[in-house]
């Protein structure tokens, strides 16, 4: 019986070609658009899955509220770990993992290494926290002293190549030419995808913490706990908070700082599971929001949609032609469940056919995206949970198409088909196939809709005037472990006066970009008239007396900054004036503003301008000269002479090997710069887009192929119109209108979803478009014109057809 099944379908499909494409093109495309979503889903919930009791550690992240803005931050006080180990009761283990930075690796036989990545100082409980399998060495004997190293596996093979793991024990690495370590143990790297992304590590000196440290944060001082198996976390986190702010209050209370007294800070408890659904807390390495995932499932499960609801539009359309065939079957004694069995054959066979050529049109959507998508997720693939996503695809993909019209094909009645009267309920089956129509159109509009709006808002983004000019500037920095060596310091100013003099150089300066994706900022108070105190966050910029001038920022009130550090000057923004209650611009000049480190005078106002994306407003900020904190170099080039930048850049990095060392040169151009801070919102944008084409090419594939299944079913109606004078485009206007009908119902219930859902896009913008409802007609007449251009080729060989050739149908 299954093998006549088999037979019977295989005829069928063969025998109509193009409704057998049309419906494995779009389950196929359907398909692998969701197995590619489903791929990026289960790459980004399987972070650190392997550790042992994850549901039982937690990581320890630091909120503040700094005049009025509230943050969070990845790190901890330094003393805070130990007060936890100590004082927290339900804690079983502290574990701290704080980042290293070397200059450079020196191993004996070797050029050594520059600025090698992954660097973490942590504790002997970290190996028994994380899982490593052991190579070399045990967790019980690394770290018995300060002077040791553990390697991983890919690292050691990096410095050592050919030499196996257990003959590294007792080598000795040398760090920054002074700094020797012995590898006491070798691990295999962990399996991705991972938070732990530690590749050297060393033991953290044990020392007594100064009570100013309590109200000292660093983003790169991580804190994991593990909690005892009854341990209640919120009870813990309210221990933690209260000893934290005993120390912190005890130590404001001493010191009268009004800086650190104006600052709430509290903690939180991030479990395993969600820190790297956490990015927020600002920390460097790949994190996803949990809203962006589930963004990702949504679109996925209505493009699978879209691809199953194409299979049973098309395939009960097929169904009057096919009454027949049911009609004579049942006649001749076919029961009832064998028409049934037939239709989940065909469909199964389509299924597995799509599925196969899935394949093919996965990879080409992982190369469409790979500048959205983790490099790390086609190589994570987990072939196991594949293969059930493909076998629960090809197992309830055609219970789900197949069902409808199985019951549809159930109930026709042979004495009717005999007396040339179908049986089958067509009010319901058109009503329903009506409203998947109307449903694929929508989800395409709405797809339109915000590709548009997101296309305009990037283009508002990349054009918006942002008071300063980026053109011709690039940039040079200047590494912060290098500033910092006793042999470099101060060498920055020597090459800022041969940068001046390099041919195709404009200007050059040493400050802060205007805008760049991080920021400074400090607490500063004003004291006005009759006793008046202000205070606030002002944000900062080290910059030099030159900085002004080459980015073309307008002095509006007051003068530049003196060439010097220790004049005490500020030059502050207009956001600022307003701040702090000055009249005017001009009133602001000569007042003292005060901070933790002494008073500042200001000498100028500047015109504002955008120092971070468009997410934020516009904030007070200053401009200080600060020698020791200048090291990025922002020279300006000449617009007109684009092709010899290149030359000229060779000459900068020529004149930089005279004064550092050439491995550390590097430069960008600094709009590329700002570009790459909206990198998330370009790759929604490709997103949407693709999302958008797929959406558009399911719904056409089956709206072609209804159109064509129409003009079939009428061809006898349609030659007798020709024969009694019907014009051409008289019998496409019969053929579109009932379908145009659908689509614009499709367009008057998408138009106000798309208008909600991108206004909250939006919302997320300080500085936005508003969507025009130009924008949103435009969508809806994308939609009418593609559906047109479908169902006219159709209509148009269909009423192109000679009549006589029509009425021989029948």
């Amino acid at each position: 019986m299954i093998l006549n099944f088999l037979k019977t379908s295989l005829r069928y499909l063969y025998r109509n070609k193009m409704f057998t494409a049309l419906n494995i093109l779009g389950l196929s495309i359907g398909i692998s658009a969701c197995w590619v979503i489903f791929c990026v889903v289960d790459y980004e919930f399987s972070f650190d899955n392997s550790i042992p009791r994850k549901e039982h550690i937690y990581r320890v992240i630091s909120g503040f509220v700094y005049d009025g803005r509230e943050s969070l931050n990845g790190g901890v006080p330094k003393p805070l770990p130990e007060l936890i180990n100590t004082q927290v009761a339900g804690v079983t283990k502290v574990v701290r993992v704080y980042a290293e930075q070397m200059d450079k690796v020196g191993i004996t036989g070797s050029k050594g290494f520059n600025e090698p990545e992954n660097l973490v100082r942590t504790d002997k409980g970290y190996f028994t926290m994380v899982p490593y399998k052991w190579l070399a060495g045990s967790p019980e004997t690394v770290f018995s002293g300060e002077d040791e190293v553990v390697l991983t596996e890919s690292r050691a093979n990096k410095y050592f190549p050919g030499i196996s793991a257990d003959k590294l024990i007792g080598k000795t690495i040398s760090y920054n030419d002074t700094i020797k370590k012995a590898i006491s143990g070798v691990v295999r790297d962990l399996e991705l995808p991972t938070a732990f992304i530690g590749k050297e590590f060393f033991s953290i000196k044990k020392r007594v913490y100064e009570e100013a440290e309590w109200t000292s944060t660093n983003g790169d001082d991580k804190v994991y706990i593990e909690l005892a198996d009854q341990a209640d976390p919120e009870k813990v986190l309210k221990d933690i908070n209260r000893n934290s702010k005993e120390r912190s209050d005890a130590y404001n209370r001493k010191t009268n700082d009004f800086f650190t007294g104006n600052i709430k800070q509290w903690h939180e408890l991030r479990s395993l599971r969600d820190i790297h659904f956490s990015p927020e807390i600002g920390e460097a390495g790949h994190k996803m929001s949990k809203t962006v995932v589930y963004g990702l499932m949504i679109i996925g499960f209505f493009l699978l949609l879209l691809a199953a609801i194409n299979y049973v539009n098309l395939s009960t359309a097929q169904i009057p032609q096919r009454t027949k065939e049911f009609g004579v079957r049942k006649t001749l004694g076919g029961a009832r469940n064998h028409l049934i069995g037939q239709i989940f054959t065909e469909t199964f066979l389509i299924a597995i056919f799509s599925l196969l050529l899935s394949f093919a049109f996965s990879r080409m959507i992982f190369i469409a995206l790979k500048d959205i998508i983790p490099d790390e997720v086609p190589q994570y693939i987990n072939y196991k949970i594949g293969a059930a996503f493909f076998l629960v695809m090809a197992v309830f993909l055609p219970l789900i198409a197949g069902a409808y019209p199985a019951a549809l094909v159930s109930k026709v009645d042979p004495l009717a088909i005999i007396r040339k009267r179908v049986s089958i309920p067509l009010t319901g089956r058109l009503n329903l196939r009506k409203s998947l129509i109307v449903f694929q159109f929508l989800v395409a509009q709405i797809f339109i809709i915000a590709t548009l709006i997101v296309a305009s808002q990037m283009h508002f983004v990349m054009r918006k005037e942002l008071g300063f000019n980026r053109n011709a500037v690039v940039l040079v920095d200047i590494p912060w472990n290098i500033r910092q060596k006793e042999e470099y310091k101060s060498k920055q100013f020597s090459l800022l006066n041969e940068i001046r003099n390099v041919p195709g150089v404009v200007k050059v300066s040493l400050g802060d970009p205007p805008m760049q994706g991080g920021y400074s900022s400090s607490q500063f108070s004003y004291n006005g008239p009759k006793g008046k105190t202000t205070t606030g966050q002002l944000y900062r910029k080290e910059v030099d007396s030159s900085y002004i001038g080459l980015y073309g920022i307008k002095l509006i009130a007051g003068r530049n900054l003196r060439q010097s550090d220790i004049a005490g000057e500020l030059v502050i923004n207009e956001t600022a004036v307003k701040h702090f209650g000055f009249k005017s611009p001009e009133d602001a000049l000569g007042k003292m503003m005060e901070n933790g480190d002494g008073k500042l005078t200001i000498v100028g106002v500047i015109k504002d301008f955008h120092s971070q994306t468009f997410y934020n407003r516009i904030d007070p900020t200053a401009l200080f000269m600060n020698k020791a904190e200048l090291g990025t170099f922002n020279i300006k080039l000449n617009s007109d002479a684009s092709e010899s930048w290149q030359q000229t850049i060779g000459l900068i990095r020529k004149k930089w090997n005279e004064f550092y060392p050439a491995d550390y040169f590097g430069y960008k151009f600094y709009d590329q710069n700002i570009e790459e801070m909206y990198k998330h919102e370009k790759n929604v944008s490709l997103l949407i887009n693709l999302s958008t084409l797929i959406s558009v090419v399911i719904s056409c594939l089956g709206l072609f192929g209804l159109a064509s299944l129409t003009a079939f079913q009428r061809t006898r109606e349609i030659g007798i119109r020709k024969v009694l004078g019907a014009t051409v485009s008289g019998i496409i206007k019969m053929l579109s209108v009932d379908f145009i009908k659908l689509i614009l119902v499709s367009i008057t219930i998408g138009l106000p979803i798309s208008w909600y859902a991108m206004n909250k896009w939006l919302e997320g913008f300080a500085y936005r478009i508003h969507i025009h409802w130009w924008m949103l007609i435009s969508g809806g007449t994308v939609v009418i014109v593609i559906a047109l251009l479908t169902i006219s080729f159709q209509a148009f060989r269909a009423a192109s057809a000679r009549p006589v050739e029509s009425l021989k149908v029948e």
